[in-house]
């Protein structure tokens, strides 16, 4: 089998209850040239028997089961090292795409050089896709200079990681670091090699499965899943606005010069957007942490 178009990553930590339905609509899809890879960072269950079971049956799904829990963020980077295909997208164990939605990413991609990643509209549902809750915001970038597109990815959503990328390029990034908030930071890396754009005939669904009623909760969770080592819970839009002010020096061929000017810029842009929020919610998560002692 020679190397696939399109390497489709599905990272999972148990997700037994919907990987089984996310793995065959993804094998519904109308593009047929790629290949699925299945990290595995749950200790072991009903999720490790389907991916399992699926990998024998299909000889393009490949499941790579960890030793160890390194966090999810982890997780999603070791799917890169084995990606074999030109493109790259990640797939969430619990959500879905429509029938044509590869197929319309990768020619929004083939017919868009100077674009690195396309992604597609996202809804919010629980039960039934045919009744969502919630349409997600999103930007296109397209012929917008570097500081314009790292400053929507500042400002929006971080949907377009469940875009198509073209695998050389997500390769010169630093991946997910294991800070909050990595996955705006990586969108943002991924901003300054080219375009991001969106492709409005096509959907992806995005299944509703967690139920925070607060900040404190959600960062509870995320302390708890997604670093590979326990992190302390110390202002942590500190530390992603710290390596917000980094992104400018992630791309080593850019001048100097244009170095320090987008420097400039994401510092406040990505200030304004989160010294409110690290006086407000972190100060918050501080004093309930120190209480709990």
């Amino acid at each position: 089998m020679g190397k696939p178009k399109i390497s489709i990553a599905v990272p999972i930590y148990h997700g037994e209850k919907f990987l089984k339905q996310t793995l065959d609509n993804i094998l519904e899809q109308d593009f047929k040239d790629y290949e699925i890879i299945i990290t595995d960072n749950s200790p072991g269950g009903q999720a490790e028997k389907i991916a399992t079971e699926y990998s024998l049956k299909y000889d393009f799904i490949h499941y790579i089961k960890h030793k160890q829990n390194f966090g999810a963020f982890e997780n999603w980077n070791s799917a890169v090292k084995y990606a074999k295909g030109e493109f790259f997208i990640f797939a969430g164990a619990h959500d879905l795409w429509e029938k044509n939605f590869l197929s319309t990413l990768y020619n929004c991609l083939k017919n868009n050089p100077q674009a690195v990643l396309a992604y597609a509209p996202s809804v919010i549902f629980k039960y039934d896709i045919t009744k969502p809750e919630k349409r997600l915001s999103f930007f296109d970038t397209s012929f917008l200079n570097p500081i314009s597109r790292v400053n929507m990815i500042i400002w929006g959503l971080p949907e377009a990681q469940y875009g198509l990328i073209r695998t050389e390029i997500i390769k010169k990034t630093h991946l997910l670091k294991q800070i909050v908030g990595a996955d705006i930071l990586w969108l943002a890396e991924l901003s300054l090699w080219g375009d991001f754009i969106v492709c409005n005939n096509t959907m992806r669904f995005r299944r509703e499965i967690r139920s925070e009623n607060n900040y404190y909760q959600q960062m509870t969770r995320y302390f708890k899943t997604l670093f590979k080592k326990k992190r302390k819970r110390l202002f942590p839009n500190l530390v992603l606005l710290l390596n917000f002010w980094m992104v400018p020096f992630s791309r080593k061929d850019l001048k100097l010069s244009t170095k320090l000017y987008l420097l400039l810029d994401i510092m406040l842009n990505s200030t304004l957007k989160l010294l409110p929020i690290i006086l407000t919610k972190d100060l918050i998560l501080l004093f309930k942490k120190c209480n709990c002692k």
